[in-house]
């Protein structure tokens, strides 16, 4: 019963401020459907089952809706039910008419057509063929599904090509490796064909646009092999065109000693680079979000030049949604939604990247940098404002965010994912993340300047290529020292259960502020 006094003031003397419970429905509902993913992996239920259970859970949400609480509820467990009903529906169904149905049989033959960029190292290449026909026995069927297939590195096999493929069909688990055969599977590569025969029947095949790009890619490729030495052209490759292939061993090597593997591939990290740049160079000419628009347009550009593999599809993607949470909607808190809608709509189309290493990476460096970048960013301006003059608080607060603050923030939830996936701790990370990664927009602007003009035109490579080899050469000497410092990187293993119980603790964290929120507002 309220008192005569609180009877008398304004309501909104008296009561928190009305928070739409419709705000917290993509991150509510995102967390409920990844959660359906996995848990239908795990539990050996029907379509019909999941849908059971989703739609009277789902009316259940509508009807209470303006409950607040208790429709956000429902609206988590329908997103879970409708998640694990997705992942049922997605798996595939062995027959007669599917690649996969005739693994372990010997000398077939089939015939496919090269289906994405061939993958190549010292020894090997890698194709991923979309099967067409198999005959075996002497007898031809008509088939679909999708193998990879390990080959010689030469002759070179392009994209597009149709090719007759003859030897042993195994299933990925012949690799020797379950984590690995379960890779393939969730990637769709269900059979495997180790050193076939191969007769290249036609090229030209596929996508004219992929193709193209291709093109271009291989066009940027030589432009920097021609005006660099190595091992800088093939870091700079790798930086920029995602295409790490050439690298040394001992380089790559101390990449991963170091924790810095992110910078050598097409990543987040490298997608956050553009945007910064590209920012900066619009900021002068365009209004804010015709600037938004306008990045967002030209990242996609450069996936689609890069070669548009899922990995950086994935992080154009959620970089365009947090650059429009930003900018387009006003409010950046409501990146988180816009993350958590970005993660929906890649599992949607394919629930199995949910397991993608690269997407857990992404999605938990992203949520990091949302979660706690802004908070300890204000924390650390208001302890130098207290320690600091006027004329340095700027300068020193502006560093310290972007070297330390951010570093960090993107590093607390997928440290627990390094040492889950990878069973090693990098202490060095941490130094080597500080002095590496502020060079890194000269190296990506001065590399991109360089593959450019020498795209452009060959004689102009070398030209302009000197600053982008001091930034690389910087770059291989500080990653170099630190992984020959004792410690630089550890053994530590991370189990299943010990990784739910780390991101429960910080959940726990996280959520202790959202449910204080909740319960202290008017939800409606």
């Amino acid at each position: 019963m309220r008192s005569p006094i609180a009877a008398q003031l304004p309501r909104s003397a008296t009561a928190a401020p009305a928070v739409d419970s419709r705000f917290y429905l993509a991150p509510v509902g995102g967390i409920g459907w990844l959660a359906g993913i996995w848990l239908a992996a795990r539990l050996d239920l029907p379509v019909v089952a999941w849908l059971a259970v989703a739609l009277p859970v789902i009316a259940g949400a509508i009807l209470w809706w303006r409950r607040g609480r208790v429709g956000l509820a429902l609206a988590a467990c329908g997103a879970m039910a409708l998640g694990g009903a997705r992942y049922v529906a997605s798996l595939p169904v062995l027959s007669p008419a599917i690649v996969q149905y005739y693994n372990g049989a010997q000398d077939v033959v089939i015939l496919g057509r090269v289906m994405a960029e061939p993958e190549r190292d010292d020894h090997r290449a890698r194709l991923r063929i979309a099967a067409s026909e198999l005959v075996s026995d002497g007898r031809a069927r008509p088939v679909a599904g999708a193998l990879l297939v390990e080959t010689n590195r030469y002759p070179a096999i392009p994209y597009g090509a149709t090719v007759r493929l003859r030897g042993d069909l195994d299933a990925p688990i012949a690799t020797g490796s379950p984590s690995y055969a379960a890779y393939l599977e969730r990637q769709g590569l269900g059979s495997l064909m180790s050193f076939p025969a191969v007769e290249i029947v036609a090229t030209g095949g596929g996508s004219p646009l992929y193709r193209a790009m291709l093109g271009l890619k291989a066009r940027g490729r030589a432009a920097i092999v021609a005006a660099l030495p190595e091992p800088h052209a093939a870091l700079l490759t790798g930086i920029l065109l995602g295409d790490d292939s050439g690298l040394p061993r001992d380089l790559t090597d101390d990449f991963r000693a170091t924790g810095m593997t992110h910078i050598i591939a097409i990543s987040g990290f490298n997608i956050a680079v553009i945007i910064g740049l590209l920012d900066l160079l619009t900021a002068p000419a365009l209004p804010r979000r015709t600037a938004a628009v306008v990045i967002m347009i030209l990242i996609f550009a450069y996936a689609a030049l890069v070669g548009a593999t899922a990995s950086v599809v994935r992080a154009a993607i959620m970089g365009a949604t947090y650059l429009a949470g930003l900018r387009l909607l006003g409010r950046p808190s409501l990146a988180v939604a816009g993350l958590f809608t970005a993660a929906f709509l890649m599992t949607l189309a394919g629930p199995n990247t949910l397991w993608d290493v690269g997407f857990q990476l992404s999605f938990a460096a992203t949520l990091g940098l949302m979660l706690f970048a802004g908070p300890w960013s204000r924390r650390v301006d208001r302890g130098v404002a207290a320690l600091f003059a006027a004329d340095t608080r700027p300068w020193i607060a502006k560093w310290t965010t972007e070297l330390l603050i951010v570093t960090l923030a993107a590093q607390v939830l997928t440290v627990p994912l390094l040492l889950y996936h990878f069973g090693r701790f990098s202490p060095a990370s941490l130094p080597a993340n500080l002095l590496a990664l502020p060079v890194q927009p000269l190296v990506m602007f001065t590399g991109g300047l360089t593959m450019v003009a020498g795209a452009v035109w060959p004689a102009a490579g070398p030209i302009v290529a000197p600053p982008a080899w001091l930034f690389l050469d910087y770059t291989i000497g500080v990653i170099h020292l630190l992984a020959r410092l004792p410690g630089a990187s550890l053994p530590l293993t991370l189990s299943g259960t010990g990784l739910v119980a780390v991101y429960a603790l910080i959940a726990a964290g996280v959520g202790l502020a959202a449910v204080c929120l909740l319960y202290t507002s008017r939800c409606v």
